[in-house]
């Protein structure tokens, strides 16, 4: 799929199915009010196979998410995103979108690919 047809308001949220940690914050991330509109794809599926524009290797890596408006984020992108997503953080979003807001997005999503990262490394299901 070409990222610039995405013409049906959803978000796609790239995430490995195969590693628990992914698996746990996809199925809590679908229980959250306000996120309906975005659609989970594992990396590791035939629909993966139809977004052209991402690189399968990369999104492994790192968290991939595709806007409503068809733009590839990645990473603290991602989260930053997400965060926006929570009506509660709405009326936040002045402090997330502030340097030091950023700076601890950033940060808190460092921790956690950093931890992601070492629990495949431990994790033979992984």
């Amino acid at each position: 799929m070409d990222v610039n047809e995405n013409e049906n308001k959803t978000a796609y949220l790239f995430y490995d199915e195969e590693c628990p940690l992914c698996l746990r914050f996809k199925q809590a991330l679908e229980r959250v009010p306000g996120t309906e509109h975005i659609k989970m794809v594992s990396i590791h599926s035939e629909e993966m196979n139809t977004f052209y524009d991402l690189d399968k290797e990369d999104c492994h890596n790192v968290i991939h998410l595709i806007n409503e408006k068809g733009e590839i984020l990645k990473g603290p992108e991602v989260a930053n995103y997400l965060a926006h997503q929570f009506p509660m953080v709405s009326k936040f979003s002045w402090l997330l979108d502030s340097e030091v807001g950023k700076k601890a997005l950033n940060k808190m999503y460092e921790i956690a690919n950093k931890y992601r990262k070492h629990y495949s490394k431990n994790c033979p299901n992984c």
